[in-house]
């Protein structure tokens, strides 16, 4: 914003009231991340206020990569990840629930109220890492390429951690309702409702996706913006080109490292896919399309596949990912 890139200037330059209005404009967000980062409203308080520290005494030669928001706020989650590791130094984990132990009879009506609770404290039992990332995207709002520059790694490093985030906290949440209700006990009609304030996700793949990468398909027809990523896509994939694969193709971003690497392996081989072509049109099927693909590798060996392709509009772009294919189905 241009308004927090002339206090950042002014505060530069030694301007206290530059800082102060800094201050004054973030610390609720600022708070709120810490708060929810360590559970503790002291702590949170202290990485603040270390925070803030930290950035007037670097200001003179600090170069912002991103937003004075976005690196306040990963500023503040850094300071949170170091107060977190000095603290389990100090103390050793509390003991394990005994799982064998009989659940008291649940209070269903108790269960509702404190769901609000069952979610941070399954939030509290993931690793700091992937809370980390839930939290700077889902309620700061940072991009995960503003999460990823300010934190040194790579997109994918983001996206891998956000991911297995959520399929943890999931993991967790249904196992605390299935210890809840008894066997052969039937639960109370509505306790599984969705509430009425929930944001629905048509799909899980929509989580993976971030503006700043897919296709920019504004000014082509969607026809033509699928035959040009699937186009480019092919190319990368020959190629094994992990940066542009990783860019259009959802599927390609869930890869580890070892994949990465057997598959490098696997060209010099001669292993690898060598030629890609388009068989047929573009297609539609309610919000999706597909485009028919034969993919060949230099053994001889043919595969063909429907490339899946989701259009979204984002930050005032339209966007087109590769999200699967009508083969295999969507990235899950």
């Amino acid at each position: 914003m241009v308004e927090d890139r002339l206090l950042f200037s002014r505060l530069k330059r030694g301007d206290a009231d530059a800082l102060r209005r800094i201050y004054e404009k973030y610390r609720h967000d600022l708070l709120g991340l810490a708060v929810t980062l360590s559970n503790d409203r002291a702590a949170a308080e202290d990485a603040v206020h270390d925070a803030f520290v930290s950035f007037v005494q670097f200001s003179p030669r600090l170069r912002l990569r991103t937003s004075l928001r976005s690196y306040l706020l990963s500023a503040v989650a850094n300071r949170v990840r170091s107060l977190n590791q000095v603290s389990a130094r100090r103390a050793a984990p509390p003991d394990a629930t005994d799982d064998a132990a009989e659940p008291p009879a649940p209070d269903y009506a108790a269960l509702r109220r404190e769901r609000t609770m069952l979610i941070e404290q399954a939030m509290a039992q993931l690793p700091y890492d992937q809370r980390e990332a839930i939290i700077l995207h889902l309620q700061s709002g940072m991009r995960f390429r503003e999460i990823a520059n300010c934190q040194n790694v790579s997109i994918n490093t983001i996206l891998s951690r956000y991911r297995y985030g959520l399929e943890k906290l999931r993991s967790l949440l249904a196992v605390k309702h299935l210890k809840e209700i008894r066997y052969n006990e039937q639960p109370p009609a509505g306790i599984f409702d969705r509430p009425g304030d929930a944001v629905v996700v048509k799909q899980e793949v929509d989580c993976l996706v971030d503006p700043d990468s897919g296709l920019v398909a504004d000014g082509m027809t969607q026809e033509e913006a699928c035959l040009t990523i699937v186009k480019q896509t092919g190319q990368a994939l020959i190629d094994v080109d992990q940066a542009t694969l990783c860019k259009l193709d959802l599927f390609f971003r869930l890869y580890p490292p070892s994949i990465w690497d057997q598959i490098r392996k696997m060209k010099e081989a001669g292993q690898w896919a060598s030629e890609f072509a388009i068989t047929g049109a573009p297609y539609r099927e309610g919000d999706l399309w597909y485009v028919p693909v034969e993919i060949r590798s230099k053994a001889s060996q043919s595969e063909t596949q429907n490339a899946m392709i989701k259009f979204y509009h984002l930050e005032g772009k339209t966007l087109c990912f590769i999200i699967g294919s009508k083969e295999k189905g969507v990235v899950d």
